[in-house]
């Protein structure tokens, strides 16, 4: 016996809209918090002379050796 959506009632509703609510609610605080943070973290300075946050430094390095274990595991195979 499946169950549809509309079977859940009122109260169950509620709770999954306040559960969502509450997601996106830290979401957007997240968001904010990594803005306002951007420019407290330095700026690492890049060929051409300009510069850029090091908030991004994590994300490049980890595309680095994602990228390295690829070609890595593409030559062993």
């Amino acid at each position: 016996m499946s169950t549809r959506i509309g079977e859940f009632g009122a109260p169950a509703r509620a709770r999954f809209d306040a559960a969502l609510g509450f997601a996106w609610g830290l979401s957007v605080a997240a968001t904010l918090w990594v803005c306002r943070s951007m420019p407290a973290m330095g700026e690492s300075p890049m060929p051409g002379g300009w510069s850029m946050s090091a908030a991004w430094m994590p994300m490049l390095l980890a595309t680095g050796v994602f990228m390295i274990v690829r070609v890595a595991a593409k030559a062993l195979a």
